[in-house]
């Protein structure tokens, strides 16, 4: 299978959606064939159309990003700065013990 790069994959579910609640052949053929199984069960057949039997799928709303404001964004930076020179050593004097 050919690996796809991220912009084709993009492509490819941005195509998807608007696909998605386009019914195909096949759908169709699903549709009528539940639209025939309700008109026989139910009291007045003529009321139970196609678009009854369509699905409409709806897709959740992405999550909304948390924008940081210029002071928080430095504020978090001198935290992470400092946590990462505290874990390597950087500003602490190594003392070397003499021998006595």
């Amino acid at each position: 299978m050919k690996e796809l790069s991220y912009r084709q994959y993009l492509v490819m579910t941005a195509w998807f959606r608007n696909k998605w609640n386009e019914p195909s052949l096949t759908d169709q053929y699903l549709m009528r064939i539940a639209q025939r199984i309700q008109q026989v069960l139910a009291d007045n057949p003529k009321k139970i159309t196609m678009e009854d039997q369509k699905i409409d799928f709806v897709f959740k709303a992405k999550p909304m990003v948390n924008v940081l404001s210029s002071e928080e964004k430095q504020k978090r930076l001198e935290i992470n700065k400092s946590i990462w020179k505290a874990a390597v050593g950087y500003g602490v004097k190594n003392v070397k013990r003499s021998r006595s």
